[in-house]
C-alpha cells in the first residue's frame, strides 16, 4: 500500500478529519502526459457530443450521453482498490439519494424507469471522472479537454443558431431547450477560471487562452434568453471574489471576462439581453409561473410529507392547479426546480436523503488544513443550488456531473499534498 507521506514508516492511521480512503495512490509529479492524463481528458471532451443528436446512443429507448457511456466503461474496468479512493462518506450518501429517488418514482402510479437511470448515470460520471484523476497534471488534462469540448458547443451553436431571437439554443442540434447550454456552460466556466487562479505556475500563452475560452463559452448565455444563466454567471463571480485568496488577480479575471462579453453581445447586437432584462424588472408573467410553481411543489410536499405525490403526478397536479398562469392549455408541467420538486414528488422520504447528500458534500468540502479560499467543491455546490433553483434537469446534468467529479479528486490530491508538507 502507497503512504502517505514521506515520513518514517509506521501504523498507517489517518485523521478522523480526513475524508478520503489511505488507498488512493500517490500523486504523480512532473507535466509529461500520461496514459490517465489522456483518458481523463478524452471524456471531458467527450461532453461535446451532447450537442447532437447524431452521437447521442439509444439504448432502451434513451439517448445516452458519449460521456456518460465512456464513464461506465471507465468504472466498469476500474478495479476494487480503486473503487476505494472514492469518499465512503459521499458514496453511501449518493447511494441512500439513488435508492430514495428509486422507492419515490416506484410509488408512482405512472413509474418513469428513465429518471432513476438518469439520476444514475450522474452519478456514474461523478465517480469515474473522480476515480480517473491520478496527479495534478491529470486534473489540469481532464479540465482542458472539458473546456474544448464545451468551447466546440458553444461556437457551433452561436454560428448555426439563430442568434438575436427569443428561442436562440446553442444545443439546437442536441436535445434541450434555449436553458440547457448553461448547464454545460457554468460547470466549464467555473473550472477554467479556478485553473486560471489556482496560483500554479503555468505559461501565460496557457491562461490567456484558458481566459479567453471562458469568454468564448459564455457569451451564448447572453446571447440567449437564459436568465436562470445569467444569474449563475453572476453568482460565479460572486463566489470567485469572496471565496479566492487572490483578490485582485480574481478581480481583474472577472473584469477581463466581463469586457470580452460586453463587447461581444454588442457586436452581434442580438437585443434580446436587454429586452429580457427589462422584462425581468417590469415583473414578467413566466417569473410568475416560475415561482408558483417553486411554492406549489413545496405545499403538495407539505399535502403529503411521508411519500409526496409521485414524480410524474405531481407534474399532472401542477397543470390542474397552475393553469391560471399557463398562457396556453396543457395538462402536463414540469416542476422547473429540483429543490422543492424533490420534497413535493417524495415527501420526508426523498427530501432527507437529498439534505444529508448536500450535507455530505458540503463537509466534504472542507480542506484538513484550514484555508481561506473556497475549495472547488464547495463553490461548484453553491453553483449547483443556485441553477437548480430553476431547473430540475440540474439532477441530471451530466457536465455538473463532470465538474463535481474533479473536484473530488482536487481535494483528494490537496489532501495528500498537505500531508507530505507536514
Amino acid at each position: 500500500m502507497t503512504t502517505l507521506s514521506t515520513a518514517v514508516p509506521g501504523p498507517k492511521v489517518l485523521s478522523r478529519r480526513a475524508p478520503f480512503s489511505g488507498v488512493a495512490p500517490k500523486a504523480k509529479k512532473g507535466s509529461r502526459w500520461t496514459l490517465s492524463g489522456v483518458v481523463v481528458a478524452l471524456i471531458g471532451f467527450s461532453v461535446a457530443g451532447s450537442a447532437f443528436r447524431t452521437l447521442r446512443i439509444e439504448v432502451g429507448g434513451l439517448s445516452v450521453h458519449p460521456c456518460v457511456l465512456l464513464s461506465g466503461l471507465l468504472l466498469f474496468s476500474i478495479g476494487l482498490k480503486r473503487l476505494r479512493m472514492f469518499p465512503a462518506p459521499l458514496a453511501i450518501a449518493m447511494g441512500l439519494f439513488l435508492l430514495a429517488f428509486t422507492m419515490a418514482g416506484l410509488l408512482d402510479e405512472q413509474w418513469y424507469l428513465s429518471l432513476p437511470l438518469k439520476l444514475a448515470s450522474f452519478m456514474v460520471v461523478v465517480m469515474a471522472t473522480s476515480l480517473a484523476v491520478t496527479s495534478r497534471q491529470d486534473l489540469t488534462m481532464g479540465v482542458v479537454g472539458f473546456a474544448l469540448g464545451v468551447l466546440v458547443i458553444a461556437i457551433f451553436g452561436t454560428l448555426i443558431g439563430d442568434v438575436g431571437i427569443e428561442t436562440f439554443n446553442p444545443l439546437a442540434q442536441g436535445e434541450g431547450n434555449k436553458n440547457t447550454y448553461s448547464l454545460f456552460a457554468l460547470p466549464a466556466i467555473a473550472w477554467i477560471t479556478m485553473l486560471v487562479l489556482d496560483g500554479r505556475r503555468r505559461a501565460t500563452a496557457f491562461t490567456v487562452l484558458l481566459w479567453l475560452a471562458a469568454a468564448v463559452i459564455t457569451l451564448p448565455i447572453f446571447l440567449s434568453a437564459n436568465r436562470s444563466g445569467w444569474l449563475g454567471v453572476a453568482t460565479l463571480g460572486m463566489l470567485l471574489l469572496v471565496g479566492q485568496r487572490q483578490r485582485f488577480k480574481t478581480a481583474f479575471v472577472v473584469a477581463g471576462i466581463a469586457v470580452l462579453l460586453y463587447v461581444g453581445v454588442n457586436e452581434l447586437d442580438t437585443g434580446v439581453f436587454t429586452r429580457r432584462l427589462a422584462q425581468t424588472l417590469d415583473a414578467y408573467s413566466s417569473d410568475n409561473l416560475r415561482i408558483a410553481l417553486f411554492v406549489e411543489c413545496f405545499n403538495i410536499g407539505l399535502e403529503y410529507p411521508l411519500t409526496g405525490m409521485g414524480m410524474v403526478t405531481i407534474c399532472y397536479e401542477l397543470a390542474r392547479r397552475l393553469s391560471p398562469f399557463l398562457a396556453v392549455e396543457n395538462d402536463f408541467v414540469g416542476p422547473h426546480n429540483a429543490l422543492t420538486f424533490l420534497f413535493g414528488a417524495g415527501g420526508l422520504m426523498l427530501a432527507v436523503p437529498a439534505l444529508y447528500l448536500a450535507v455530505t458534500v458540503w463537509r466534504q468540502g472542507k480542506r484538513i488544513v484550514g484555508r481561506t479560499s473556497m475549495t472547488p467543491l464547495r463553490l461548484l455546490f453553491l453553483l449547483w443550488v443556485v441553477r437548480a433553483a430553476f431547473t430540475d434537469e440540474a439532477l441530471y446534468a451530466p457536465a455538473f456531473a463532470m465538474a463535481f467529479g474533479f473536484a473530488i479528486a482536487e481535494l483528494r490530491l490537496a489532501t495528500h499534498e498537505e500531508r507530505e508538507t507536514t
